[in-house]
């Protein structure tokens, strides 16, 4: 949706807003970016006063690892104009929304505070 609103803003003839223009924006170096401002902080605030939410700062850990391992590749898409969601390009051409998977975190170990907690 943020690149058919930049496509939209270079139609009516105006710049592109931050993040919306297919044509500059790694979508992967904007996750980690957005993981790492504004996400992973909260989570860690939070993980303090609510230690459950390991499993969420695991998880978030693990997303923050796949798409640090697609920055290179959206990289040279972004610069050829082929950039897709890595599951859309799983998908193939035919697919027009991503369907992002969900990534279980991994069970805490037995007898551990985070497993005694949940």
């Amino acid at each position: 949706e943020f690149f058919a609103q930049g496509d939209e803003e270079k139609k009516l003839g105006l710049p592109p807003s931050m993040f919306m223009d297919r044509a500059a924006t790694n979508i992967a170096k904007c996750q980690i970016g957005f993981i790492d401002i504004i996400v992973f902080p909260l989570f860690s605030q939070l993980h303090e006063i609510l230690p459950p939410l390991s499993v969420a700062v695991r998880t978030l850990k693990s997303n923050k690892a796949r798409w640090e391992k697609q920055v290179d590749m959206m990289q040279k898409e972004m610069e050829v104009g082929t950039q897709r969601f890595p599951d859309e390009a799983a998908a193939g051409p035919q697919s027009a929304h991503s369907s992002q998977e969900v990534v279980p975190a991994a069970e805490p170990e037995a007898g551990s505070a985070e497993a005694e907690a949940s």
